[in-house]
C-alpha cells in the first residue's frame, strides 16, 4: 500500500487506545509492502522496532491488515532523531531517499506519536507544503473548488475562511486537483469546537445551517477550528449616528442574508455598513450616492458619502453577493464611483459621458459631486 489510505469502514470509530489491536507491525517500501516486520510491546504499551535497514515510504498497521493503521502528517520525512505525531490513516511516512541503518522506532498508539533514535543526526525540519490553494468543497458547492469557498492562506501552514452560511450537507477540506491536500474527518458539525482530520478522511457533516461562521485550519497538525458566532447585528454607521450601533439604524433580516432598513430620512454625510465591533462585518465603496442605487460593496472598503439627502428610504443589502440597494423618493443619478481629481461627468442616469455638451450632468472632482448645465 504505497498511497495512503484506505478509508474507515462507514460509522466505524477506533478508539485512542487501540484495544483491538494484538500486535502491531512495520510495513513498507523496504519489503514491498509485505510481510510486516513484528514490533515488539513494552510494559508501557508502546511498540518497538529497530531496523538494520529502513528506506522510501513506511506505515504501522495492526493485525497486518489496513483496519487500523497509522502514517504521519503530509510530506514528513524520517531523517533523523525525534519524535512526531502518528496520525490514524496519514499519509505514508518517508526516509526521503535516505537509508536509516540500525534505527529504532517506537510507536505508541495511545498518544499517537512515533519517536526515532539511534541515528547520528535529529530530524530536519518539518516543512507542510503551502504551494497551492484549499478549498472547502461538498455538496453546498457540487463538490467544486470555487472562489467563494476558498480559504485565505495565512502563511505559517495556517488557512482561514469566514463564511455568512455554512450550509446542511457534507464538505471536506481538498485542494483543486484532490491532490496532496485531502482532509476529512467523521464528525458532525453542530456549534464550535476543534476537529482533527485525517488524509483523505471521510465527509464531514453539517446537521443544519450554521451562521456568521469562521473556520481556521492548522496543516502542521491537522486541526479544524470552527466558531459559529451566530445571526448577525448590521448596522448603518455614519455621521448620521455618530458612527454608533442606535436601534433605529439596525437592519432586519429573516435569513441572516438578505438584509433590509426602512428610514424617514437619511442624511447626507458617510457611512458604512458594520457589525458592532466593526470585526466581522465592515462594508463600503468609493461611491457618492444621490438616489436610487445598487452599489458593490467591499470587505474594509472606505466609507460610502451620500451627497443629498433623502426620504422614504429602503436600504436592501445582500450579505453573500455585498450588494447595496437604495430606493427612496428622490430621483436623480444614482451612485458615482468617486473619482480622480480630473472632471468626470455622468447623465442624470449615472452613465458616464466622455465629452458633455447641451445639458445638464453631474460633475465629480477632488471628492466634489455637483451639477453643472453645459
Amino acid at each position: 500500500m504505497k498511497t495512503n489510505l484506505l478509508a474507515l469502514a462507514a460509522g466505524l470509530l477506533f478508539c485512542a487506545g487501540s484495544a483491538n489491536a494484538t500486535s502491531w507491525g512495520i510495513v513498507g517500501d523496504f519489503n514491498t509492502w509485505d510481510n510486516d516486520v513484528e514490533m515488539t510491546e513494552t510494559e508501557d504499551g508502546n511498540f518497538t522496532v529497530t531496523m538494520e535497514s529502513l528506506f522510501g515510504a513506511f506505515k504501522f498497521r495492526a493485525d497486518k491488515n489496513w483496519n487500523e493503521n497509522f502514517g504521519g502528517e503530509v510530506n514528513r520525512i524520517i531523517d533523523g532523531n525525534g519524535t512526531v505525531p502518528a496520525v490514524r490513516d496519514g499519509y505514508n511516512f518517508d526516509t526521503g531517499g535516505e537509508v536509516l541503518n540500525n534505527v529504532t522506532l517506537v510507536l505508541n498508539p495511545e498518544s499517537q506519536t512515533l519517536t526515532i533514535s539511534g541515528l547520528d543526526k535529529d530530524l530536519s525540519p518539518y516543512t507542510p507544503p503551502t504551494e497551492g490553494s484549499l478549498y472547502m468543497r461538498g455538496t453546498m458547492n457540487d463538490w467544486g473548488a470555487t472562489p467563494e469557498y476558498m480559504f485565505n492562506n495565512n502563511g505559517n501552514n495556517t488557512f482561514s475562511l469566514h463564511l455568512n452560511t455554512l450550509p446542511a450537507g457534507e464538505f471536506k477540506l481538498a485542494d483543486e486537483a484532490w491532490g496532496e491536500l485531502n482532509f476529512g474527518g467523521d464528525y458532525t458539525i453542530t456549534e464550535s469546537g476543534t476537529f482533527i482530520l485525517t488524509p483523505a478522511g471521510t465527509n464531514i457533516k453539517v446537521e443544519e445551517d450554521l451562521t456568521n461562521v469562521d473556520l481556521f485550519f492548522n496543516l502542521t497538525d491537522l486541526s479544524l477550528a470552527v466558531t459559529v458566532h451566530g445571526p448577525v447585528a448590521l448596522y448603518l454607521r455614519g455621521g448620521i449616528n455618530n458612527w454608533g450601533v442606535d436601534p433605529e439604524y439596525k437592519f432586519a433580516t429573516d435569513d441572516n442574508i438578505i438584509f433590509t432598513l426602512h428610514l424617514d430620512t437619511m442624511g447626507t454625510g458617510e457611512f458604512k455598513l458594520a457589525d458592532e465591533s466593526w470585526g466581522t462585518y465592515n462594508y463600503g465603496g468609493d461611491f457618492y450616492i444621490t438616489g436610487d442605487t445598487t452599489c458593490q460593496l467591499v470587505d474594509n472598503g472606505n466609507n460610502l458619502y451620500l451627497a443629498e439627502e433623502l426620504t422614504d428610504v429602503n436600504l436592501t443589502f445582500d450579505i453573500n453577493t455585498a450588494l447595496l440597494t437604495i430606493k427612496s423618493k428622490n430621483t436623480g443619478v444614482s451612485a458615482i464611483e468617486a473619482a480622480s481629481e480630473e472632471a468626470v461627468y455622468f447623465n442624470l442616469q449615472g452613465v458616464r459621458v466622455e465629452n458633455p455638451e447641451n445639458g445638464i450632468f453631474i460633475r465629480v472632482a477632488n471628492g466634489k459631486t455637483q451639477k453643472v448645465a453645459l
